[in-house]
């Protein structure tokens, strides 16, 4: 790759993994539900402004809403959802490291639901020395029987799934949408979402 492709790459790479701090800090004071909440808002309304400056054509048909109503939660409000709650139990870097395991969980699915995406020797390799690594990663709260810390493990993990499960499917559901669009609807629907639920699961709303 070329210099800018890497300082790209690594400027990312930070952006995400600062996230995590930013949760550990946030949900000490409003909690996972109204953290989430007010994230997917932040998302949604910058999103759309981004979308009617690039004058996107925004879908209409009954479908794509339907397909993205489902998407929306599943690929962000519900696994931010479960990483915001995790990392009241559990360290920071540790719920950065164990959501690295979506890659892990997106080469699985893919495998069963996508034709041109097959498994393969180097995939399997890499797939086994992921886990292996997820397993030394969890071991000493295993054994020593840090049940809430397990918990919270467990929550990041059940995040990464979401994650790549999500991935799969949009790939294979919303390939006739709009780039801008397919990165907006998940945020515009998440945001819809958890104002729905938030509001009624936790008393940050009142």
């Amino acid at each position: 790759m070329k210099t800018k492709h890497w300082l790209v790459f690594i400027t990312l790479g930070a952006i995400w993994s600062s996230s995590f701090l930013w949760i550990k800090i946030g949900v000490q004071d409003i909690g996972p539900m109204a953290l989430t909440a007010f994230r997917m808002l932040l998302g949604a309304i910058t999103a759309v402004a981004i979308g009617i400056f690039q004058k996107v054509q925004w879908p209409r048909d009954l479908r794509t809403w339907v397909i993205f109503g489902i998407l929306g939660p599943t690929s962000l409000a519900i696994p931010i959802f479960f990483i915001s709650w995790g990392e009241q139990t559990i360290d920071s870097a540790v719920a950065s490291i164990l959501n690295a395991t979506v890659p892990l969980f997106t080469i699985v699915i893919a495998h069963f639901m996508l034709h041109d995406d097959k498994m393969t020797v180097q995939k399997v390799t890499g797939l086994l020395i992921g886990f292996a690594g997820v397993v030394i990663l969890l071991s000493k709260d295993l054994t020593a029987g840090a049940h809430n810390s397990v918990i919270g493990q467990a929550a990041v993990i059940l995040a990464s799934l979401f994650y790549a499960g999500s991935a799969v499917f949009a790939r294979k559901l919303t390939q006739h949408v709009q780039d801008t669009v397919r990165g907006a609807m998940p945020l515009i629907t998440s945001a819809i979402f958890m104002w729905a639920v938030g509001p009624l699961a936790e008393k940050p709303f009142e």
